[in-house]
């Protein structure tokens, strides 16, 4: 997977920090954050959630984990801003699940949207540790 303009490389090249949005496949994050590697920084995926494109906390969270990448998504409890509703423009896009939420993981009265997610969150953040091959390559 190259980086696909030459401004991308610069912009990255002259980074301290690499932030980046991604809804792709589990396959494919892996991929992306290999790409992202090669210029040996920090990594920040900004906004990553996404049920209907099946970018879920129990998949996605442990793998940021793992890969020592750090994240965070918008949306957590419904409200004004409405995250919990599906874009319109993918509505008509092939295997998208219409029927699952955005991105918040309350609802308004703070009852979570699935447990699970509440219980991965939690596992993932017992350990403070970044992992082993992370831990040793943050110099700037």
């Amino acid at each position: 997977m190259p980086v696909h303009a030459e401004i991308e490389r610069y912009s990255i090249e002259l980074s301290d920090i690499i932030t980046f949005h991604y809804y792709g496949d589990y396959t494919h994050s892996r991929q992306y954050i290999a790409l992202l590697r090669q210029f040996s920084r920090p990594l920040i995926n900004t906004e990553w959630l996404h049920r209907p494109f099946r970018s879920l906390i129990q998949t996605y969270l442990p793998l940021w984990k793992k890969e020592g990448v750090g994240s965070y998504f918008f949306g957590f409890v419904n409200g004004k801003s409405q995250f919990n509703y599906v874009w319109e423009f993918i509505k008509s896009l092939p295997d998208i699940d219409t029927s699952l939420w955005m991105h918040d993981i309350f609802h308004e009265d703070f009852r979570p949207y699935d447990i699970e997610e509440i219980e991965v969150i939690q596992k993932c953040n017992i350990d403070k540790a970044l992992p082993e091959k992370i831990a040793g390559n943050n110099s700037l």
